[in-house]
């Protein structure tokens, strides 16, 4: 799933003339996008914490 995030924003990382030529509201969905599969993969990662204090 990371990679799919990290797949998201690469269109805004291409050189300011192409960049230019992508509608607006592409621009603001890739964002979008890419916030919601942060919050997506933030909500599924088990936390360090709670890992480490469990019994084996």
């Amino acid at each position: 799933m990371t990679t799919v995030r990290d797949q998201a924003p690469s269109a805004l990382c291409l050189p300011k003339r192409k960049r230019e030529a992508l509608p607006r509201l592409q621009i603001i969905a890739l964002n979008d996008y890419a916030t919601e599969l942060d919050e997506l993969i933030q909500s599924i990662q088990p936390n360090a914490g709670e890992q480490s204090g469990r019994p084996a």
